[in-house]
């Protein structure tokens, strides 16, 4: 007969103690491991929540800031029209008023104004003649900074004399906000663009409404921001560590970022940037894009902004 093993009471309690262990420690892990799991949800739902109010904010903040400088700029043009209508235009008086106006707006580059011949006091044709300049001269002031101080925008003309009242090169007439608001448009948001002034080549964006008089198109004032303000905006935005914003046109071109080098880059320069949301760019849609770093993983929001749309300039 074969041996008969005998199990003792002792080890039945054992084996039914570990077990239990065993499964008592399967059940907290699994526990465990769903607690971290919501933790971990209710933190990116939280994350997805915070970008959605940095891009909201953001919106807002940009949309105030655009918003001021139109407002600016729309007093400008106030201030042409009434002057026009009690019959006295002053050149030197709106050449002043557009410096106090660049020097309450420390968000801007510079600010011109900028009229058709004979469109603005009709004393062009007689100075052209007097001056010996081109027929095709015209009437534009303004100013801008340079190294912390404001300077006039002034032009070399063919008599071999620099005015600040009068330009014979066509860079203005040649832009394409220029013909928009001579055609009709009421005002003029522009892409980021680069102007050359005072030996330096500026990326830019401007804001430009037209003057009319009698409801004829007379000319236009035009205010500019550059990179150095749009960086600074941006930097501002992303006070936030581990968060990224940037405002992209409907061209899939960054118009705002932190970072100066990638202004007027594809959006394909962030290097996080999917397929999906660059086709939505490329669509035509202009927009908030807002990245932060969650668990390892990169959350991304991105929001339509219809305020770059007019993309003429």
């Amino acid at each position: 007969m074969g041996t008969e093993r005998k199990v003792s009471h002792r080890t039945v309690r054992q084996e039914l103690s570990l077990t239990y262990t065993i499964t008592f420690l399967a059940v907290f892990l699994i526990a465990l491991a769903l607690t971290g799991y919501r933790q971990y949800q209710r933190a990116w739902q939280s994350a997805q929540e915070q970008l959605e109010n940095m891009g909201q904010t953001a919106q807002k903040s940009i949309s105030t800031m655009l918003e001021y400088n139109r407002l600016l700029v729309e007093g400008v043009v106030d201030y042409c029209q009434a002057e026009n209508a009690r019959g006295y235009s002053s050149r030197e008086g709106l050449s002043q008023y557009l410096l106090e106006v660049l020097k309450r707006s420390q968000g801007l580059f510079s600010i011109s104004a900028v009229f058709l011949q004979d469109h603005y006091d009709g004393l062009d044709t007689r100075a052209i003649a007097e001056y010996g300049l081109s027929p095709e001269t015209f009437i534009a002031m303004g100013w801008y900074r340079e190294q912390g101080e404001i300077k006039r925008r002034e032009y070399p003309c063919s008599d071999g004399k620099v005015h600040w009242e009068y330009c014979e090169n066509t860079v203005y007439l040649d832009r394409p906000y220029f013909k928009a608001l001579q055609a009709g448009a009421e005002v003029v948001m522009t892409d980021l663009y680069e102007e050359e002034l005072a030996g330096m080549v500026i990326p830019m964006m401007s804001i430009a409404l037209p003057v009319r008089y009698g409801g004829k198109y007379a000319g236009l004032v035009v205010a500019d921001m550059s990179f150095v303000e749009l960086v600074a905006e941006a930097q501002k935005l992303n006070s936030v560590e581990g968060h990224q914003l940037c405002l992209v046109n409907q061209k899939a071109e960054i118009v705002m970022h932190p970072d100066k080098q990638f202004l007027s880059q594809s959006v394909r320069e962030l290097g996080d940037f999917d397929d999906a949301h660059l086709a939505q760019a490329q669509r035509g849609e202009a927009f908030t894009y807002a990245a932060s770093a969650v668990g390892g993983r990169v959350l991304r929001h991105v929001e339509p902004f219809d305020i770059l749309t007019t993309g003429d300039r």
